[in-house]
């Protein structure tokens, strides 16, 4: 009898174990219908909240200001040709004008360009002026430190009784900045 018990418990176990596997099974495919789910659903609504920003952004671009561009009678004379994605327009300079803010933004970005491209134009011309300084004081190459990057000022055939003519030296000119 005690074999026969131990019997039905071992095929009981089994069973048990067989039908807990299946039940695992399908706990984690049920999971995994509902992760899907649900990323899917949070994909939906992250989408139409996306759309919405994109149409705040849209709609915020597209409002028209006002805006008035430099004019003198040299450089800054002619009108502004800007385009942005295949849309474009004309500025009149030295006149108050309706644009997108878009436009106006582009506007903008270009001039803080203009401004850093002036800024590091001049920081160089500086530095040359005292590697061609350092240079001819010395009559050999220069090693010093500007900015904190180490620089050697060896360049451009300059060297010996020529460096004065070269750098620019007492004629307060430096050469490829005219």
């Amino acid at each position: 009898m005690e074999k026969q018990n131990k019997q039905q418990n071992t095929l009981t176990l089994a069973e048990l174990q067989q039908k807990m596997a299946e039940m695992q099974a399908a706990y984690e495919e049920r999971i995994a219908e509902l992760e899907g789910a649900e990323k899917k659903s949070r994909l939906f609504e992250d989408k139409g909240q996306f759309r919405d920003f994109l149409k705040r952004q849209e709609a915020y671009l597209n409002e028209y200001v006002e805006v008035r561009l430099f004019k003198d009678n040299e450089k800054y004379k002619d009108d502004v040709y800007v385009a942005i994605n295949g849309k474009n327009c004309v500025i009149r300079r030295g006149v108050w004008t309706r644009i997108r803010r878009k436009f106006a933004l582009l506007l903008d970005q270009s001039e803080i360009q203009d401004l850093r491209t002036a800024e590091l134009m001049e920081r160089e011309a500086v530095r040359l002026a005292d590697d061609c300084a350092s240079f001819t004081n010395s009559g050999r190459p220069a090693q010093k430190r500007t900015g904190g990057i180490h620089q050697n000022s060896l360049a451009l055939g300059i060297g010996g009784e020529n460096s004065e003519r070269d750098c620019g030296a007492g004629t307060g000119k430096n050469p490829g900045f005219h």
